[in-house]
């Protein structure tokens, strides 16, 4: 008898367990429910919201990741993840600030975290914007958390190869005077000129 008593209140305790983790279970979920998700980014290389600006390679870009609760609950456990997928593409990861990265699913995940009642908890991860972007990329990245952030991507200024400047003609004067030729020939007709004077007047004599 004794025995049958025992292992009826045992079950009577499991029951009573099972009800209270159920009942958790559906307040956690009823106050999870009652959090706000939101994502924003920053351009640090140009110290400007990433949404308003044009990003360039090897820009730095900061992406928060809010949970506000605006109920009177702590909200216990919180798990914060996000997909960064179509960031990876023009972008790679340089800080996660703790978070663990799941290569199958693209995800972040940071370690479980209780949000205080009518407070917040915010997450943070960095990335570097890629010198070499795909040529058919549509050049914009998106991130989801709630609500949708665009960053915009430049490919940055076009390498021109410089083209050599022509070498240069040396500079030739152009003559001036009289020419040697004319010279001399100036002198052979100035000569003769005197010789013939003096053999017309010889022959006058």
């Amino acid at each position: 008898m004794a025995r049958r008593t025992i292992i009826t209140v045992i079950i009577l305790l499991a029951i009573a367990a099972l009800i209270f983790w159920y009942q958790q279970s559906r307040d956690n979920d009823d106050a999870s429910a009652d959090v706000t998700q939101s994502v924003s980014v920053f351009n640090r290389t140009k110290n400007a919201d990433a949404t308003t600006v044009t990003a360039s390679p090897n820009d730095e870009l900061v992406y928060s990741l809010k949970v506000q609760n605006d109920t009177d609950e702590v909200v216990s456990s919180y798990v914060v993840e996000t997909n960064i997928e179509d960031i990876s593409e023009l972008a790679t990861l340089i800080d996660a600030q703790g978070a663990n990265y799941n290569a199958s699913t693209s995800s972040l995940t940071w370690t479980p975290q209780d949000v205080p009642a009518n407070g917040a908890i915010e997450k943070q991860f960095t990335v570097r914007v890629k010198e070499n972007l795909p040529t058919d990329s549509d050049l914009l990245m998106s991130a989801r958390y709630n609500n949708e952030v665009l960053v915009s991507v430049g490919r940055g200024p076009v390498a021109v190869t410089p083209t050599p400047a022509p070498t240069p003609t040396p500079y030739k004067a152009p003559s001036s005077g009289p020419s040697a030729w004319f010279a001399f020939l100036l002198a052979i007709a100035f000569t003769a000129g005197i010789v013939l004077y003096r053999a017309a007047k010889n022959i006058q004599a």
